[in-house]
């Protein structure tokens, strides 16, 4: 009102106020510009434009937000969604902010030699420009230049944190608790939603689910709504699944804000000990490996989270590490020994961790596991990616009935499932199934398993024994399978001894309509009325280029 009258309004009634507004607009052609939206007050919005319908036509109103769903609730008729700023425009709005004259005198010469390299941190953002800008705008010592190029840009008494604590004050408490998370991630980690996702369930980040909802679908709606406000960025895929990463300022924003709570190998420096406020650990390919001294953790017996992103290098030069480390940390609710090569087996101590919610073992030399581990009735996640000596899973892995993802593809020695798999009913995500010969490990176990979603592959099928029993796997019943993968293994001693009794199981492992994608791996032929009506035409082909050994067929046309 004030911007329209140009005089001060000391109205405080809404309604009276709208009664001016629309009075000083009525009939007049406006632009309006509403810099930096965040609410997503349905109805305070509507009240807002009421009093700005009485314009003439041609009359505008410019929204700018960095939330997608602020530019839904607006109702705009076009959206433009802003590139980051090329290095030459992002100098042209430092050198604005920072006041740089285009005199080419030495000194002002060094300064924008300096100031090209400090814009280039900026990566592209305008508000990291401007406000590292306005920073140096009264220093015109090269020093003081170098310092900010040097150092750690948030020891300095700079605007950009205060800046980029806009973004994170206006996040819901939830979702501060989600955003600080990523501060154990090294920077320009490139992560998948899933994996993040799975860390903040471990670590009860996400609320409880209402309306039907899993905890993974609240997941996924926290980390859409960060990605909605430009928290990280797509950066490309892996696997079919999209990458993302955390812009380097953000990413220190984070680590702030994490303080003595959160902590990255690489933040110890040369100090030996973990302060006692830790409750947080990560470590990657970027720290130094962890000494013999595991002093490290001798404060530190609180840590709730023990975190290995990606290395090329055994982080420990000991081999013992493992014992030592479990032995020390009985309260953790995320352990993960990711890539550890020279890890070929686990302690039973693995058991007395009765808070562990998540445990990532993949790419390690594991040939088993411990009975012990069938005690984490806490656990949720157990990740087995790619641990190609594995042999065998614990035998009573039913006891584990919170589990809700056990991914162990790529265990190719893995010769069959422990028994009982029915009863973790909570399952959520099964990579894999290899069938065994026994009744209680057989593949009538998936039965009662009917909110598996995502990827499925059923293995060594040859062990399958009639189509009464395939019938059991109540695979139709399985809506949320996007993906399934039915096999037979090449060096079976019985391999299509009775082709028909082969058609038969198969067409008793009918897939779901929802299904996106089908592979069947073996050699026989395949009859068209296997999937039928029931596959939608949206189906997508899976081919590959050994005809002999494997049919990758368009669903709608087996």
């Amino acid at each position: 009102m004030e911007a329209v009258t140009r005089s001060t309004c000391n109205i405080n009634n809404k309604e009276l106020l709208h009664l001016d507004l629309k009075e000083e607009l009525a009939g007049k052609k406006f632009l309006i510009v509403l810099d930096d939206v965040w609410t997503e007050d349905y109805d305070g919005w509507n009240s807002l434009l009421r009093p700005l319908q009485y314009g003439t036509m041609g009359s505008k109103i410019l929204v700018t937000t960095r939330i997608d769903k602020v530019a839904s609730m607006v109702q705009t008729f076009q959206t433009c969604h802003l590139e980051k700023l090329s290095d030459e425009d992002c100098w042209s709005v430092f050198a604005n902010r920072a006041f740089l004259s285009s005199k080419e005198s030495t000194e002002n010469m060094d300064l924008h030699k300096i100031g090209k390299k400090i814009v280039r941190k900026c990566k592209g953002l305008p508000l990291a420009a401007q406000s590292l800008g306005g920073l140096l705008r009264r220093k015109r010592d090269i020093k003081d230049w170098n310092d900010i190029l040097n150092s750690n840009i948030w020891e300095n008494e700079s605007k950009i944190i205060p800046a980029l604590r806009i973004s994170y004050h206006y996040l819901p408490p939830y979702l501060k608790r989600c955003f600080v998370y990523f501060s154990l991630y090294p920077k320009d980690y490139k992560f998948q939603k899933n994996d993040l996702i799975l860390l903040w369930m471990a670590e009860d980040l996400l609320r409880s689910p209402q309306n039907g909802k899993t905890l993974e679908e609240v997941g996924y709606g926290y980390f859409d709504d960060l990605a909605s406000r430009s928290f990280f960025q797509c950066c490309g895929s892996r696997n079919q699944y999209p990458l993302f990463v955390m812009h380097d300022l953000v990413h220190d924003l984070a680590t702030l804000l994490g303080g003595g709570f959160y902590l990255r190998r690489e933040e110890l420096g040369n100090e030996t000990k973990i302060g006692t406020m830790a409750r947080h650990f990560s470590f990657s390919e970027f720290s130094d490996p962890v000494h013999e001294n595991y002093d490290v953790f001798g404060r530190a017996k609180h840590l709730r989270t023990f975190f290995a992103t990606s290395f090329r290098s055994p982080p420990f030069n000991n081999e013992k590490a493992p014992c030592i480390i479990l032995s020390n940390l009985k309260y953790l609710r995320v352990l993960s020994f990711q890539s550890f090569q020279n890890l070929d087996a686990l302690p039973d101590s693995i058991g007395e961790l009765i808070h562990l919610r998540y445990l990532d073992l993949s790419q390690t030399i594991i040939t088993t596991l411990p009975e012990s581990l069938c005690k984490l009735h806490n656990l949720q996640t157990l990740k087995l990616y790619n641990c190609f000596k594995l042999t065998r899973l614990p035998n009573d892995m039913q006891n584990l009935v919170n589990l809700r993802h056990l991914d162990i593809y790529e265990c190719r020695k893995l010769e069959e499932m422990p028994r009982e798999m029915r009863k973790i009913k909570n399952l959520q995500h099964l990579s894999c199934f290899h069938v065994g010969k026994h009744g209680e490990k057989g593949i009538k176990e998936l039965g009662t398993l009917s909110n598996l979603q995502g990827s499925l592959s059923i293995t060594k099928l040859e062990n399958v024994i009639n189509s009464s029993e395939a019938s059991d796997a109540k695979i139709m019943e399985k809506k949320y399978l996007e993906k399934l993968c039915l096999s037979w293994s090449k060096d079976a001693k019985d391999y299509f001894t009775n082709s028909q009794r082969e058609m038969d199981i198969l067409g008793k492992l009918q897939p779901t309509k929802n299904l996106k994608r089908l592979e069947i791996k073996g050699r026989f032929a395949i009859s068209s009325s296997y999937v039928g009506n029931n596959c939608n035409s949206t189906m997508q082909p899976a081919w590959l280029f050994s005809p002999g050994d494997y049919f990758h067929p368009q669903v709608t046309h087996i």
